[in-house]
C-alpha cells in the first residue's frame, strides 16, 4: 500500500505542477475546481497502478508492457478531453499531442520514479524529470505570481504566458520519456542462451 501511495502522490504532483495550477487556479480561478480535479486524479492513478502491474505480469517484455501502458493512458486522456471535457475534439493540431503527453505522463512518471532496480542511468533519468518539472513550473508560474503581487493590472498577459509555457513544456517531456524507454529496451534484451556443456 505504501508503494501505491507514493505512486499516487507523484502522479498528483505531476498533474498539479504546472498543469492544473495553470488550468484551474490561473485560467478558471477556482480553488474548488483544483481540489475536485486532483481528487478525481486519485482514482485515475490508483487504477493506473494496478493496470501497470497487470500488464507487466501478463507480458514477458517490460518494454512492451510500459509502451502499451503509456499509449493506453494517453488515449484514455484524449478520450476524457474530447468526450467529457469537450476540449478540441477531433481537431488536428499540436494541442492533441500536448494533451496526450500530459495524461500519459501523469501515469508514466510515477512508474519511472518508483522503478527498480535503481541503476545509475535510471537515477539520472529520474533526476532529469524532477529537474525539468521544477524548471518548467518556475518558468510557467513565477511571472504570474510576480505580476499578481506587484503588477495586478498586468495579470492577464502572464496568465496567457503560463498556459503557453505549460503546453510547450508538456511536449518537452517526451524527450525524457524517450530516454526512459530506450533504457528499458536495453535492459529488456533477453540473455544469450548458455552454451551446451560438452
Amino acid at each position: 500500500m505504501r508503494k501505491l501511495g507514493v505512486f499516487i502522490a507523484i502522479g498528483l504532483i505531476f498533474a498539479a505542477f504546472p498543469g492544473e495550477i495553470s488550468n484551474q487556479l490561473l485560467v478558471h480561478r477556482t480553488v474548488h475546481g483544483f481540489v475536485f480535479t486532483l481528487l478525481n486524479y486519485i482514482w485515475f492513478l490508483a487504477i493506473a497502478y494496478y493496470i501497470r502491474a497487470a500488464l507487466e505480469r501478463r507480458l514477458k517484455s517490460k518494454l512492451r508492457a510500459r509502451l502499451i501502458y503509456f499509449l493506453l493512458y494517453g488515449y484514455i486522456g484524449l478520450s476524457i478531453e474530447w468526450f467529457v471535457l469537450h476540449n478540441y475534439a477531433f481537431q488536428v493540431n499540436p494541442v492533441q499531442l500536448m494533451m496526450f503527453t500530459f495524461w500519459a505522463g501523469m501515469a508514466l512518471t510515477p512508474c519511472i520514479m518508483i522503478d527498480q532496480p535503481a541503476t545509475r542511468d535510471l537515477k539520472a533519468i529520474q533526476r532529469g524529470i524532477a529537474r525539468y518539472i521544477l524548471i518548467w513550473s518556475a518558468i510557467s508560474l513565477m511571472p504570474f505570481v510576480i505580476a499578481a503581487i506587484f503588477f495586478p493590472a498586468h495579470v492577464q498577459p502572464t496568465r496567457n504566458f503560463s498556459i503557453l509555457v505549460f503546453g510547450l513544456g508538456a511536449l518537452g517531456l517526451n524527450y525524457h520519456f524517450y530516454r526512459y524507454f530506450k533504457l528499458v529496451s536495453l535492459q529488456d534484451v533477453p540473455a544469450e542462451p548458455a552454451a551446451a556443456v560438452p
